[in-house]
């Protein structure tokens, strides 16, 4: 009995999806061939995850009855480049047979995926080309299924605070802006009921990921391999008693992220962090953070934003 009630309240955990679900689709091919840069974008205090409900990327094959030409002035044959009322999923049988007028397929490349992950995962927007280079060209479309998360659901492992949110909330930590040396912290998270913890995106060399562990009930959820671990969006288990999340002189790459959610149904997630004590952030000396030029609306979002943070970004505005 209490293994139905554990599964039926996992079940609505699903089910409460707290973000917002965006799909788009565009042409395949080679990335220098028009309509093959496709740009994925959220709106304001919204940042780009990936669902842990299904893959986030299609690629499609039309029906043979549509040609799909590649045209010279770069604009898109739109019954080529999407999934419509003409160009869409069919079967049918007839004398015995059936036939597919429309294939598709998940793409599960793993070079790609991290290629996509490092790309998009926690930004406002991104621009991506179809995996033509992994998988070849025998596809004529392409589709992207993601999330828009509230950025101000994000908090930095290595700050120090305690807080609580209802239902749902993330930590993020990250190599990508600065290097960050020897950090030392951790974060206990507690609810009065069971709480899942899911990767949103885990991508950790070896040397980070045995000193990053996620614990609950004396279990370690991170298993790392001969190159570290990396996961992408999937549950990785529920609890009911405290979890927390350490780092123990940790000097992590540039591609290292860990991105986890926590979700519970309809209470309060408790965080407390300590903040990384003996660390040094040296600012990463080819490759400078940049941010759109086009619009103020974009804030750095790599993870939260303290107060002190948003009052200098304003005054550099201005």
């Amino acid at each position: 009995m209490r293994n139905i009630i554990s599964l039926v309240t996992l079940l609505l955990m699903f089910a409460a999806k707290p973000t917002d679900s965006q799909t788009i689709y565009g042409c395949y091919g080679p990335p220098d061939k028009p309509c093959t840069q496709h740009t994925l974008s959220c709106g304001d205090d919204e940042v780009i995850g990936f669902d842990d409900n299904y893959g986030p990327v299609t690629i499609f094959n039309k029906p043979s009855t549509i040609d799909c030409p590649f045209l010279p002035d770069k604009k898109c044959v739109d019954i080529c480049c999407r999934q419509n009322a003409v160009n869409v999923t069919k079967r049918e049988h007839h004398r015995g047979q059936v036939f597919n007028y429309q294939s598709n397929e998940p793409v599960n490349n793993s070079s790609y995926l991290v290629s996509l992950f490092n790309n998009c995962t926690n930004q406002p927007y991104c621009t991506i080309s179809p995996p033509f280079n992994e998988l070849g060209g025998e596809y004529d479309f392409v589709r992207y299924d993601y999330i828009c998360i509230q950025g101000s659901r994000i908090y930095n492992v290595v700050d120090k605070y305690t807080f609580r949110k209802r239902n749902f909330l993330y930590l993020y930590f990250s190599g990508k802006s600065n290097y960050l040396r020897n950090l030392t912290c951790s974060c206990v998270i507690k609810g009065r009921g069971n709480i899942r913890i899911a990767s949103t995106y885990i991508n950790l060399g070896l040397e980070s990921c045995k000193r990053i562990k996620i614990l609950s009930q004396n279990q370690s959820f991170l298993h790392c391999t001969d190159d570290g671990i990396t996961k992408f969006a999937e549950v990785l288990f529920l609890s009911n008693e405290s979890i927390s999340v350490q780092l123990d002189n940790v000097s992590p790459e540039r591609d290292d992220v860990l991105w986890i959610e926590l979700f519970t149904l309809g209470d309060f997630i408790h965080v407390s962090c300590t903040g990384c004590q003996n660390n040094m952030a040296v600012e990463h000396p080819s490759i400078p953070i940049q941010y759109p030029a086009t619009s103020s609306s974009y804030l750095p979002i790599s993870y939260p934003i303290a107060g002190l943070t948003i009052i200098v970004l304003l005054i550099c505005l201005v």
